[in-house]
């Protein structure tokens, strides 16, 4: 029989874990939550190690009560005052979720400074278990899972071992209550051991509801999520970014898009350059940590006007190739190798091919590509692209274009949107960075000089390129940062790329390319915020897998440099005298350190890190976000392995777990009711119980479905005690009852003594019920 200390030790561990929980979950909601649950968790050790010394009465209670509702109202009314708090920042009602957890917490040593009887042990356990509950809608992730599943073992535990103190009469009846019938004996032993029948009996449940949670269907509507959306590497589905998001930053190794190359003969191409750049998305304005975009006028001239009637494949000589698309979700973002190409007079390098015939698509304001027209309204489930290496001098260079205003004042209009910016602190801060690296920089002095004499100061067209150079080693090299995957916050005051430039300076690739856009639109040099993906998967077959994990932000520089000598003028700039012989290229820098790519070392760290990673996964989307895709995705493995011949393997597998797990059941059927069920004598080990059983069932008192040896024993020593002939033996099954929980659960079998009274008492229990039977 479990003592009392350990009975207690797993109700004080199964409400730690509750507040544990709740706590976790609050601490991005609601800090004095977390707070709460520390305090409440610091109250239960002092009420464990006390015991019962220290037990308030009714009266001292109510007022502890009292006063802990008043505080309680108090800060309640504070927080409907507060018109920041989280009332009025999250939806109603569900905004008043955080608030519950403390109150529920604050129950639990309510009740354990009180004495305690039976019914207070079960609201304890419904205490923790509501706020287990409520907790598990304000947070999902992998560390919560793991907080779930200690409570969980914790709190079988706990009621493995309250079903038998209850059952052996050892804790208080609820009073003003009929008291129950003698208890059992208990012994000192600690009871450990229905650990590990907790263990086992998870384990089983486990077996069973897990194949049936992932074969039931799952619904295709919105799930109703209270917590913040999990931080995971990807294209974000709408055209905005935001950086004030904090948390973990998980790897999703979801495919977002297909891409074969090959040459124009059909032969597959197999050497793109594994730091191949897909550009996606740019974002042109940026407010209070959030970039967004907008619509424009047209930044350039449309070199391409002229060439569209062709509908042909622009010319890109012997070393041009052709990039075929297939996204994994139709319709979503289109993406393009990067930079993307394109010839002047020629055809757009993108086109829809439908029926072998390419539908091209049309530049946007920006010199990138959307299809427009009839089939614009259409999800783009594959398109092409044709393209060539790049400059080996200036890979990160697009192709040149011309203002869509010769004038320089008019231009420097048309791409201000390129420049805006309001973090002064950022701009100072940049300034006084470029003076610092002029000292040793001659070209860089003479830039900043150049800038200085405008006022404000603001970098030349001239020095765009070379400001944004330094700006970026800066950032990647010389300025101190690191990259991370943990996104934090330190101070909500200050905008997030602030924080990440001047205090933390750490962050992932999002923080580094939108602080670096930034710092130049501080100076005057106009950037944009690019999001797309950098590197893929491939076996070398001219098939490469881009995943999510693949995502990346970087920035396009708006620069400017004299004109190639063969480069062909749009007419209208040809028909105005002394216009300038200069052109315009969007230049790409990314500003991640080198650190970004952190190499494996196959050590048991390492080990220890995929094995997290993997078990982080499977939670995530197997069980929190478990949905109709994933659900697909697990049915096709499966039908994948079938094929491969893995369905006998399956079969064995499902055979051998539910087999260990009947084994288990069968095995430890007694433990549950004391005596196996309806298996008749001679399954318990103890023949003089089995003898008992026997007697009892051969005059019609077998033991019932459901009941446990006590109450049956107290049941039959009623019906024998009604009877004059069987009176003097009704005592009987209550001593064997004893003998019989002493023996099973304390580890201590009768002693010879002990066994001959017992022996002797059932030959008078068999005797009495033979006699009232013939007569």
């Amino acid at each position: 029989m479990p003592t009392h200390f350990t009975f207690r030790l797993s109700t004080y561990l199964t409400l730690a874990l509750a507040c544990l929980c709740m706590g976790y979950s609050e601490w991005e909601f609601l800090r004095e939550g977390s707070v709460c649950a520390g305090i409440v968790i610091v109250l239960l050790a002092v009420s464990f190690r006390t015991g019962s010394r220290y037990e308030l009465s009714l009266r001292s209670a109510n007022r502890v009560g009292f006063v802990i509702g008043s505080v309680a109202a108090l800060w309640l009314a504070y927080q409907f005052a507060n018109r920041r708090s989280l009332i009025y920042t999250l939806p109603w009602p569900a905004s008043l979720l955080p608030y519950l957890a403390p109150l529920i917490m604050v129950l639990m040593p309510a009740k354990l400074f009180r004495p305690k009887h039976v019914g207070d042990w079960w609201a304890m356990q419904g205490i923790g278990l509501a706020g287990v509950g409520l907790a598990s809608s304000m947070a999902e992730d992998e560390m919560f899972g793991l907080l779930f599943a200690m409570y969980t073992v914790a709190a079988v535990w706990s009621l493995t071992l309250f079903f038998f103190r209850r059952e052996a009469g050892e804790l208080p009846a609820v009073p003003n209550t009929t008291p129950g019938p003698v208890p059992v004996l208990v012994t000192s032993g600690t009871g450990t051991g229905f650990l590990g029948r907790a263990l086992g009996w998870l384990a089983v449940a486990a077996v069973i509801s897990l194949p049936l949670f992932f074969a039931t269907p799952r619904s295709a509507a919105a799930r109703w999520r209270f917590v913040k959306p999990q931080i995971e590497t990807g294209m974000p589905g709408d055209q905005t970014v935001d950086l004030d998001r904090t948390g973990e930053l998980r790897i999703n190794r979801d495919v977002a898009f297909e891409v074969r190359a090959t040459y124009p003969d059909g032969r597959p191409k197999v050497d793109l350059s594994p730091g191949q750049r897909w550009r996606g998305v740019s974002f042109n304005q940026y407010t209070n940590g959030k970039w967004t975009r907008v619509d424009m006028v047209p930044l350039m001239r449309f070199p391409l006007q002229l060439g569209l009637a062709r509908q042909a494949w622009p010319d890109f000589g012997p070393s041009a190739y052709y990039l075929d698309f297939r996204p994994t979700v139709p319709g979503g973002i289109p993406v393009l190798a990067d930079p993307v190409l394109w010839e002047p007079r020629q055809s757009a390098p993108v086109a829809t091919v439908v029926d072998g015939h390419p539908q091209f698509w049309l530049q946007d304001r920006e010199t990138v590509y959307r299809l427009v027209g009839q089939d614009a309204s259409r999800p783009v489930t594959e398109y092409r692209q044709k393209t060539r290496p790049p400059s080996a001098e200036n890979p990160d260079l697009g192709p040149p274009f011309e203002p869509a205003d010769t004038l320089p004042d008019a231009f420097r209009e048309r791409f201000a949107i390129y420049r805006a910016v309001n973090l002064p602190r950022v701009g100072e801060w940049t300034r006084e960075m470029l003076r610092t690296r002029a000292q040793t920089d001659d070209r860089l002095r003479a830039a900043i000089a150049r800038a200085a004499d405008r006022n404000p100061f603001e970098v030349v067209p001239e020095d765009y390129e070379l400001i944004a150079r330094v700006c970026e080693a800066h950032l990647a090299h010389a300025g101190g940062y690191s990259y991370t995957l943990k996104l934090r916050r330190d101070d909500r005051d200050m905008d997030p790329i602030e924080e990440f430039l001047l205090k933390t300076k750490t962050g992932h690739c999002e923080r580094f390319a939108a602080g670096l856009a930034l710092m130049l639109r501080t100076v005057g040099v106009p950037a944009v915020y690019v999001l797309g993906y950098k590197g893929f998967d491939t076996d070398g077959d001219g098939t490469y897998l881009i995943r999510q994990e693949h995502a990346h932000a970087w920035v396009e520089v708006l620069v400017r440099r004299p004109a190639p000598p063969d480069y062909i003028f749009h007419p209208r700039t040809e028909l105005i005298p002394g216009a300038p012989r200069y052109v315009w290229h969007w230049l790409s820098v990314d500003p991640n350190p080198a650190s970004e790519e952190v190499e494996t070392d196959h050590g048991m760290g390492d080990w220890f890190s995929t094995v997290r990673a993997t078990g982080a996964a499977f939670f995530l989307d197997f069980i929190v976000g478990y949905n109709p895709d994933r659900r697909k995705e697990a049915a096709a493995a499966i039908g994948d392995l079938s094929s491969r011949g893995g369905t006998v393997a399956i079969l064995v597998l499902g055979i051998v777990i539910l087999g260990s797990a009947g084994r288990w059941v069968w095995k430890n059927r007694h433990r549950v009711r004391g005596t196996g069920g309806d298996d008749g004598p001679g399954t318990t080990g103890l023949p003089w119980f089995d003898r008992y059983q026997a007697i009892l069932s051969a005059h019609g008192h077998s033991l019932e479905s459901g009941a446990t040896v006590r109450e049956h024993a107290a049941a039959v020593a009623a019906a024998l005690a009604d009877s004059a002939g069987t009176a003097g033996a009704a005592d009987v099954p209550v001593t064997v009852a004893k003998a019989f929980y002493a023996a099973r659960y304390a580890g201590q079998p009768p002693e010879v003594d002990e066994l001959t009274r017992l022996e002797r008492d059932l030959s008078r229990l068999e005797k009495a019920m033979r006699t009232a039977r013939k007569e």
